[in-house]
C-alpha cells in the first residue's frame, strides 16, 4: 500500500522545505523566496496567508517584516495545531480557522500550493473570495505547481518510487502529465495533485475582471513549465 502523501501529513515540511532530498529542498525554499520578493508592506499593513498549512511561510515572512500583522488561515484542525506550534514565538502572527471579520481588507494575500487541490469551479469561487478581501492597493499572490510535461513526469516518477502514490493510479498520472483535467465537480477536494491542470487553472485566472495579472515561474527564471516546478500569479486591481 502506498504511503499516501496528503496535505494533512504531519511531516509535510520535512518532505518539502526541509526535505533530505537536495533538489526538493531547493525547489520549495526557492518558491518561498520568490514569493517574498514580491511582497512590500509597512508596519500598518496586514497579511493573510490563505491555506497556511504549517505556518512556515508566515514565519519566514515575519523575519523580514516583524512589525506587520499576519493571519494564517486554514480549515484543517491538524494544520492549525501545527501552525500554532510553529508560530507561537511570533507575536505578530495569528492562526485561525476562519476570519472574524469577512469585511476586513488585506494589503497582501498569499495562497500558496492550495488551489490545485480543488475543481476549477471551486477555484473560481475561492479566488473571487480572496479578491474580495484584497485592499484597493493590495496584492494577491497565488502559487500552483506544474504537474504536466517533463516536470510532471519526473514528479510522478519520484512519488511512485518513494511509495507516496500507488502504481495503480497510472491512468491518473498519465492524464495529469498530459495536462488533462478530469476531476468531477462533486469532488470538492483532492489531497493529491492528480486531475489538476495548470492549463485549466490559467483559464480560471484569465477570466478575472478589473485586475492586472503578471506571472513567473519558480525556481528558475528561464524555461517556463519545461524546467520549473511552480508558477506564481501576482494579481492587483487596475
Amino acid at each position: 500500500m502506498a504511503k499516501r502523501l496528503t496535505y494533512y501529513n504531519d511531516k509535510y515540511d520535512e518532505l518539502t522545505y526541509r526535505s533530505a532530498n537536495g533538489i526538493k529542498r531547493f525547489v520549495h525554499q526557492k518558491r518561498f523566496v520568490d514569493v517574498i520578493k514580491n511582497i512590500h508592506i509597512s508596519k500598518e499593513d496586514q497579511v493573510l496567508d490563505f491555506g497556511t498549512g504549517t505556518g512556515l511561510f508566515l514565519v519566514l515572512l515575519s523575519e523580514k517584516f516583524p512589525d506587520s500583522e499576519m493571519i494564517g488561515l486554514d480549515p484543517a484542525k491538524v494544520m492549525i495545531q501545527q501552525a500554532e506550534a510553529n508560530t507561537k514565538e511570533f507575536k505578530n502572527i495569528k492562526i485561525v480557522s476562519e476570519l472574524e471579520d469577512n469585511h476586513q481588507k488585506f494589503k497582501v494575500i498569499t495562497c500558496l500550493e492550495v488551489l490545485e487541490h480543488f475543481h476549477p469551479i471551486e477555484q473560481t469561487k475561492m479566488i473571487a473570495k480572496l479578491v474580495g478581501l484584497l485592499h484597493n492597493e493590495g496584492t494577491l499572490i497565488i502559487s500552483v505547481p506544474v504537474e504536466h510535461g517533463v516536470v510532471g513526469f519526473l514528479k510522478s516518477s519520484y512519488r511512485v518510487l518513494k511509495g507516496y502514490v500507488s502504481i495503480k493510479r497510472t491512468k491518473d498520472i498519465i492524464k495529469t502529465i498530459f495536462g488533462i483535467s478530469y476531476r468531477p465537480h462533486s469532488q470538492v477536494y483532492d489531497s493529491s495533485h492528480y486531475g489538476y491542470s495548470l492549463i485549466n487553472f490559467e483559464k480560471v485566472i484569465k477570466n478575472l475582471k478589473d485586475v492586472r495579472i503578471t506571472s513567473s515561474y519558480s525556481p528558475l527564471k528561464i524555461g517556463g513549465s519545461l524546467l520549473n516546478s511552480q508558477k506564481n500569479f501576482i494579481i492587483k486591481f487596475i
